[in-house]
């Protein structure tokens, strides 16, 4: 039994996903709580579930964690609908301002196209508790309309100035309320496939002089272990299905993995030509780069801090002979 925490962004819209949930083909597998949102959601509550769903500031700080976590996105046809309806209600509104987290907000002004005589402007900030002063800032910037989410209407309200709320629809929640099955197959497949590869790799070792066997070894049987855990929770998720996030990157992210089993083999396969420390620097520097790491310190520092401490750990203290290498040889 899979359960999902929704952290509902304005209270009309709990009805609205509890019909999603009971119109969902796969209801009698999941159970789902719904938690009305709050100002400067600290997350005291809501964090037990297996994926918490959220919009807004929640949604961003909830990507800062290590918490199951997916989206309620904002579209710019809910923009548009906002919008229509503040100048269904006050027609002569000239300047419109939208304002909210940066990921319900960001590209807003874009909307302005649609319609000829209004001005649209975003005021967005990362941080929930800066809210009062952009929309502030918006009312001295001239705005005569705020639109945005529920603690921006609120906000707004207190200022008695006309504010429209940005409504999610249903098929909305839809998209964001998927069953895990399917992606769970493809996971469960790649890493059968890793653990496949990782048997091929470990049988070409009988080639080796037994003095190089040692790092190669340790470091195949611990990618042996880590693959079989995640093997092993992938299947026991397959038990039932899971409401995930839909992942419109993941053919980028199987690439990306399938090209980390490619540098991994190679990695294996270069420490005995070229010895540990130089195919390790490269094996780091490879990573980082499918990782798309782009600090040039990161990607500099790390891969030396990595393979010298590794090589410390393994060679100093665990005793472990490392490969001596056959085309490099240097002088340690």
């Amino acid at each position: 039994m899979i359960h999902i925490v929704f952290f509902s962004p304005y209270p009309e819209l709990s009805n609205v996903i509890e019909q999603v949930f009971r119109e969902r083909p796969d209801k009698d597998g999941l159970t789902y709580e719904i938690i009305l949102d709050s100002f400067n959601n600290t997350l005291q509550q809501g964090c037990h579930g297996d994926v918490i769903i959220s919009r807004g500031f929640t949604a961003g700080m909830l990507k800062g964690t290590s918490l199951p976590n997916a989206e309620l996105k904002t579209s710019g046809y809910d923009v548009i609908a906002a919008v229509d309806r503040c100048l269904k209600e006050h027609p002569d509104t000239k300047k419109i301002a939208v304002v909210g987290a940066f990921n319900m907000v960001y590209g807003s002004e874009s909307v302005s196209q649609v319609y000829k005589d209004v001005t649209i402007k975003s005021y967005f900030t990362e941080k929930e508790i800066y809210l009062k002063e952009i929309v502030k800032q918006a009312i001295e910037d001239g705005a005569q309309m705020i639109v945005g989410g529920c603690s921006t209407v609120t906000i707004a309200q207190e200022h008695r100035i006309p504010c429209q709320l940005i409504e999610s629809g249903k098929e909305a929640i839809r998209t964001v309320v998927i069953t895990r099955k399917e992606r769970q197959k493809s996971n469960l497949a790649i890493q059968t496939g890793v653990f496949l590869l990782l048997a091929a790799f470990y049988t070409q070792l009988g080639g080796m002089p037994e003095e190089a066997k040692g790092y190669p070894t340790f470091l195949l049987a611990a990618c042996a272990v880590v693959n079989a855990s995640i093997l092993f929770s992938d299947l026991r998720n397959l038990r039932g299905e899971e409401a995930v996030k839909k992942d419109p990157a993941a053919p980028a992210m199987i690439r990306r993995v399938i090209l980390y089993i490619v540098v991994l083999g190679l990695y294996i396969f270069m420490i005995e030509k070229i010895r540990y420390v130089l195919s390790t620097l490269l094996f780091c520097v490879a990573s980082l780069q499918i990782m798309r790491v782009k600090s040039w310190k990161m990607q500099v520092l790390l891969p030396l801090c990595l393979t010298i401490s590794a090589y410390v750990v393994f060679s100093r203290f665990l005793m472990i002979s490392l490969p001596v290498g056959t085309w490099i040889h240097f002088g340690f």
